[in-house]
């Protein structure tokens, strides 16, 4: 005999054992607990105690049902077992509603009429326990036909042993009930050896958990069939014998349930937990192939990339950065140091990007071979527009193991769009407007006539300040209308050479005019240094003028508001430069950075068109306008074009 066999028959041997203990341990205390429950319980009120041990009985079988009806068992004998004793339950419960006389006491020739649904529940019980064990795999595939067969059954058999039935026929006696009950008896006995001796089958081929205890069950179904056969009324001991005995059977069935539930998912869990660790062991050696894969290409790329100057950096599968260049460290203000081997979020954080699509954690899914428009803004401050390019990396085994980012600046291309944008709201404005003021102009013409007749012809000194008035307004109405219809029709430029210390000389009187209004102190620094400039005298005066006008009213509120005006040279860079300066409350930087752009105005009264048309006339110029300034201090405004080479003024005289 192989040692395997020995193993087996030890294991059997310790079952068997085992069930023989169970057996008669059991046994004897459910002997002991009837005899207690006969003397003590059963002479006060036999009525009452029957009924709650049989309601005991039907809460453990109501138990079996939820049990496995709540765990979805996959095994086909649960499957049966679980419908055939909510049948059961039922069955035994109207016979035990009937046998508590709570609405009717009603017998027969000296026979209790409950007793007929007690013995087709015992024969619905012992089908069910037969299906279970020995055809479940077969019939279970028609589970639903099965349990509308139990359902008729018990209902035949109700309606054979109903009473009006047997009241017709004149048979329903203690006689007749006995050879029925015995005959049902003696069927179901039969029924239950075939099944002990078909477990005990089970166990020479496999010791299997649910099989003892069904065993157990069986053994006390067969101990209350052969207990009913002694009952003699609904008083005697062998009543309280055949339900505990059952009560038993019920439990033994309810553990083998139960624990053949558990060691399904326990298995379950285990095959589970199996396919994790090889999963997770697949994974591991696939991230340690992945990783000397992208950092091998990471020595191989960085220097191609710095060639080309492509701003660039690459993501393994973690999120980690393996690859930067320098022109991508220099877009985003930061040292290749602080970007190499930081995790791709971090870097997210550090440039802050102001778009909310942002994705929040690296995921191959997010960076799927897409093109994006960012705005950043760098650690230094700088706000710039990117263009970011994602690409997948794959190995040879096409699996995902990187990503390479692309960013292009497009900051310039992205202000020269707003620029277009204003200019054409600048165009349509003007459009718009030179439709409305054209016709307004000619009122404005009238109204000014009339005020400055009444001027003249009025000797009421009230009615000249309000005509008076009336004329400083219409100008300043006239002014922007004009500054309206220069947007939708602007003048073409006629350039002159002109001496450029002449001609801010001979803005003088002007000047001065116009600081006079408000009590400033005009300052000149002229440079008589002749050079000449080719320009639109008239457009140039203009611009000096709207800034020195400007300036004046930025100092409305200082004690000795003083306007300078200076001159210079730069010889190296071939320009010449007007300073127009004023002591007056100062512009802070955010403002700074905004003026020139169409209608923002600081004033209460202003549009905004002014200094955007210097800003162009000079640009048409091939000059440009720098400002300096400072809180409480004053401004600044530097006027900067370029003369003409002695050389070509020469050739064109």
């Amino acid at each position: 005999m192989s040692i395997l066999s020995l193993k087996y028959e030890k294991n059997y041997e310790r079952l068997y054992k085992n069930i023989v203990i169970r057996l008669v341990g059991t046994f004897l205390v459910a002997v002991s607990a009837s005899l207690l429950i006969w003397m003590v319980f059963w002479s006060i009120n036999s009525q009452l105690t029957n009924i709650i041990l049989g309601l005991i009985n039907i809460f453990i079988l109501l138990a079996i049902f939820l049990i496995v009806f709540s765990t979805h068992s996959d095994k086909k004998s649960l499957n049966i077992l679980c419908p055939g004793f909510l049948i059961v339950s039922i069955v035994d419960f109207i016979h035990f509603y009937n046998y508590s006389h709570l609405l009717q006491d009603i017998e027969i020739n000296g026979v209790n009429i409950s007793l007929k649904y007690w013995m087709v529940a015992r024969v619905l019980e012992i089908i069910v326990l037969f299906i279970h064990l020995c055809g479940a795999k077969k019939l279970a595939s028609y589970r639903n036909t099965i349990i509308l067969c139990f359902g008729m059954i018990s209902v035949n058999l109700i309606l054979i042993l109903h009473i009006q039935v047997l009241q017709f026929l004149n048979v329903y006696d203690k006689y007749t009930l006995n050879t029925i009950k015995i005959i049902l008896s003696s069927v179901s006995l039969g029924i239950a050896i075939y099944m002990i001796n078909k477990i005990k089958d089970s166990f020479t081929r496999n010791v299997i958990l649910e099989s003892r205890y069904l065993y157990l069950s069986i053994f006390f179904v067969i101990s209350a069939e052969i207990s009913s056969v002694f009952l003699e009324g609904v008083s005697s001991f062998w009543v309280i014998l055949v339900t505990i005995l059952r009560t038993c059977s019920y439990l033994y069935l309810y553990k083998g349930v139960f624990e053949d539930l558990i060691g399904r998912n326990n298995q379950s869990i285990n095959k589970e937990m199996k396919t994790y660790r090889k999963n997770h062991h697949v994974l591991l050696n696939s991230s340690i192939k992945k990783e000397p894969i992208v950092k091998s290409l990471s020595l191989n790329v960085e220097e191609i990339l710095n060639a080309v100057s492509v701003p660039t950096i690459i993501v393994d599968y973690k999120g980690k950065i393996v690859v930067c260049s320098e022109s991508y460290a220099n877009l985003v203000d930061m040292e290749y140091s602080d970007i190499i081997n930081t995790n791709i979020n971090e870097i997210i954080k550090i440039i802050k990007l102001t778009d909310k699509n942002i994705p929040k954690k690296f995921d191959f899914d997010n960076y799927k071979n897409k093109i994006d428009d960012w705005q950043i803004k760098t650690p230094k401050g700088n706000k710039k527009y990117v263009q970011v390019t994602f690409s997948i990396i794959t190995d040879n085994y096409n699996d995902k193991i990187g990503v390479v980012c692309v960013m292009h600046d497009i900051t310039r291309i992205k202000e020269e769009q707003k620029k277009l944008i204003n200019q054409e709201k600048l165009a349509l404005m003007g459009q718009m407007g030179a439709t409305i003021v054209h016709e307004t102009r000619n009122f404005l013409t009238t109204i000014k006539g009339n005020s400055q007749l009444i001027e003249l012809y009025c000797n009421n000194d009230k009615i000249k300040k309000y005509a008076q008035k009336i004329n400083c307004d219409t100008n300043e109405v006239n002014r922007i209308i004009t500054d309206f219809l220069n947007l939708s029709k602007p003048r073409e430029t006629e350039l002159v050479e002109v001496a450029f210390s002449d001609l801010v000389l001979s803005m003088r009187n002007t000047i001065e005019t116009s600081s006079l209004m408000n009590n400033s102190q005009l300052v000149l620094d002229i440079d008589y240094d002749e050079r000449y400039i080719l320009c639109d005298e008239t457009q140039i005066k203009q611009v000096i003028l709207n800034i020195c006008k400007n300036a004046v009213e930025s100092m409305d509120k200082v004690l000795n508001p003083t306007l300078k005006i200076s001159t210079g040279l730069d010889e190296e860079c071939k320009e010449v430069f007007i300073n127009i300066s004023d002591n007056g409350t100062g512009i802070d930087e955010e403002t700074i950075k905004k003026i020139g752009t169409p209608f923002f105005t600081t004033k209460k009264t202003g549009t905004g068109l002014g200094l955007n048309a210097c800003y162009q006339i000079i640009k048409e110029h091939e000059g440009r306008i720098e400002i300096q300034s400072k809180l409480g201090v004053g401004t600044t405004f530097k006027i900067v074009m370029p003369y003409i080479d002695e050389d070509i003024e020469d050739e064109i005289i």
